[in-house]
């Protein structure tokens, strides 16, 4: 990142918002993972990561925070996890 790197960012970013924020990475340190999660992020992925795994900490960061009718009728409102999940399915 140009200016700042991704941990002065989460500092700066985390003062304004409270957006769930998942730190994908290529950095496997413990110690880079600790400080990520201690600067606010709500997850840490290591590149390179499986899409199940990515789609597991949506799933985990999402649970209890969004409420979505199963059959999506509302308009413009869409379960994006069933349908990436269908379309996985339909990859394999």
């Amino acid at each position: 990142m140009p200016k700042m790197d991704g941990y002065q960012f989460l500092r700066v970013y985390r003062k304004e918002r409270q957006t769930p924020i998942i730190i994908i990475t290529a950095r496997e340190e413990e110690t880079d993972a600790v400080l990520g999660l201690d600067l606010g992020a709500d997850d840490y992925v290591v590149k390179p990561f499986r899409m199940r795994e990515l789609f597991a900490a949506f799933k985990r960061l999402y649970a209890g925070r969004i409420r979505l009718p199963a059959s999506s009728t509302a308009p413009g409102r869409r379960n994006c996890f069933r349908r990436a999940e269908s379309h996985r399915q339909s990859e394999r």
